[in-house]
C-alpha cells in the first residue's frame, strides 16, 4: 500500500512549516532513510527523510509554501501500484478540513463584529468584489455602519502601500524571518530599551591571537567576544538576567550560557554555548565553528538554540563600525560588536605621540528597567579589560 510522507513536527512548539526545497522528483526511487526535502520552520531547518522505500509517485507539496504538521507532502508507492485511492483520501481529508477553518473563521467575525448589523447594498457588493476587499475585512474597518464608497476609498487609501504594483516582487517570508519578526517587535515593545559604546584597543590580542594561529590553532575573534562577555558577566550578574515583570522579580541566572547571533541565508539563527564562562578560548573556538558549519548547512536544530542567558551579535565582517542590537527577549541585555579598524591613537605617559593601533567598538544594549545605565558601563569595561587582557582571555 502506498505511504504518505508528512510535514513533521520538529520541536514542541512547531505548528507548520515551509517546504523550502525537493530532492526528489516524481518517478524517482528512493529508499528508507533518504532525504526527501528541506524543511524550516520558525526556530530551525531540516531534512524530512523517507520512512518508506519505493518510488516518489506525488509530490503534493510545493517549494516555498507553508503546510500545517501532519500536512501530506508526497506519496511513496510500489513500482505499479495504484495511488488513486489514497491521493482521494487526502483531498477528502483537505476539504473538511478547509470547510472546518472557514467554518470557525466565519463564526469568529461574527461574534466580533456581527456582518448582519454592517450594510452593503448590491453595488456596494459589485465594487467590493472587483476590487478584491472581502466584506468582513471593512466591516471590520468600519464597524456596524452603511458601507459607501467613501468607506472603500479610505479602505483603499489606507492600505494602498501594502498591494504590490504591477511591476513590483511580492516574495513570502520564511518561517524563521517571520518568527524573528515576531521576536524582535515583541522584544521593543516589552522593553525599555538603551545602548551604550564603548572603544576597546584591539592591538595586542589580534597580535596575539595572530601568532596563535600561526601556531596551527583555529581561534577566532568571534570566540573571544563569548569568552570576555562570559568573564565579565561573572562579575557582572545583573546583565545575565531575566525580568518577570508580572510577578516584579529579577530571575539572575546562575549558568551563562552565550548565544552567538548568526546570519543564514533565510533569517538569523543564535545557537549557544553553554558555561561559556568555564571553556577556555579553544573549546569556545570549535563549538563556534561547528555551530557555523551547522547554520550553514542547514543543519542547526532548536536544541541547540535553547537556554540562553546573554547574546553576542557581531557584524563587524560587514565593515559596521558600530550599530544598536536590539535585546534577544526575554534576555536583559545584548553585546554588539563593530569591526576592527587602524586608527590612530595617542599614547605614551604624556599622550603627545600617535600610533596606528587596532580599535573596535563594542556596545551593550540593555533593558533599563532592570539594568541602570552605570553597570552596564561597568560590564562594558569589564569587556574592554578582558579583552586588552591577553593573559586572561587567551589561556
Amino acid at each position: 500500500m502506498a505511504d504518505v510522507i508528512v510535514m513533521p513536527k520538529m520541536n514542541l512548539t512547531m505548528e507548520d512549516g515551509l517546504l523550502a526545497r525537493w530532492y526528489v522528483s516524481e518517478g524517482q526511487i528512493v529508499n528508507k532513510g533518504d532525504a526527501v526535502c528541506s524543511v524550516e520552520n520558525d526556530k530551525e531547518t531540516g531534512d524530512v527523510d523517507s520512512l518508506y522505500g519505493g518510488v516518489v509517485a506525488k509530490l503534493i507539496g510545493a517549494e516555498f509554501v507553508k503546510y500545517k504538521v501532519n500536512d501530506a507532502l508526497c506519496v511513496i508507492a510500489q513500482p505499479g501500484e495504484d495511488i488513486a485511492p489514497v491521493l482521494a483520501e487526502l483531498e477528502t481529508k483537505k476539504k473538511e478540513e478547509q470547510a472546518a477553518a472557514e467554518a470557525e473563521k466565519t463564526a469568529a467575525h461574527q461574534t466580533a463584529r456581527p456582518l448582519e448589523k454592517t450594510v452593503f447594498v448590491p453595488k456596494i457588493r459589485k465594487i467590493l468584489k472587483d476590487k478584491g476587499i472581502r466584506p468582513e475585512d471593512i466591516s471590520a474597518e468600519f464597524g456596524n455602519i452603511k458601507i459607501t464608497e467613501k468607506e472603500i476609498a479610505a479602505y483603499e487609501k489606507k492600505y494602498a502601500s501594502f498591494r504590490p504594483g504591477p511591476n513590483d516582487r511580492v516574495e513570502a517570508m520564511s518561517s524563521m524571518m517571520c518568527a524573528i519578526s515576531r521576536n524582535m517587535k515583541q522584544s521593543c515593545d516589552a522593553t525599555a530599551r538603551l545602548t551604550n559604546f564603548i572603544e576597546v584597543d584591539m592591538t595586542d590580542a589580534m597580535e596575539q591571537l595572530a601568532a596563535r594561529k600561526s601556531a596551527g590553532e583555529k581561534l577566532s575573534v568571534t570566540a573571544m567576544m563569548i569568552k570576555a562577555a562570559a568573564l565579565a558577566l561573572r562579575e557582572h550578574a545583573i546583565c545575565n538576567t531575566v525580568f518577570d515583570e508580572a510577578n516584579s522579580r529579577i530571575i539572575y541566572r546562575k549558568d551563562i550560557n552565550i548565544g552567538c547571533a548568526v546570519d543564514v541565508e533565510n533569517g538569523l539563527v543564535v545557537p549557544v554555548v553553554r558555561d561559556a564562562d568555564k571553556k577556555d578560548l579553544p573549546e569556545i573556538s570549535k563549538e563556534v565553528r561547528e555551530y557555523f558549519k551547522a547554520a550553514e548547512a542547514g543543519k542547526l536544530t532548536s536544541a541547540d538554540m535553547e537556554g540562553g542567558t546573554f547574546t553576542v551579535t557581531s557584524i563587524g565582517m560587514l565593515d559596521a563600525t558600530f550599530f544598536t542590537p536590539i535585546i534577544n527577549y526575554p534576555q536583559t541585555a545584548i553585546l554588539g560588536i563593530g569591526m576592527v579598524q587602524t586608527l590612530p591613537r595617542y599614547m605614551g605617559d604624556d599622550y603627545t605621540k600617535v600610533h596606528p593601533r587596532k580599535i573596535m567598538t563594542i556596545c551593550v544594549t540593555y533593558d533599563h528597567r532592570v539594568i541602570n545605565g552605570a553597570p552596564a558601563a561597568r560590564f562594558l569595561q569589564s569587556v574592554r579589560n578582558a579583552l586588552q587582557n591577553r593573559g586572561e582571555l587567551l589561556t
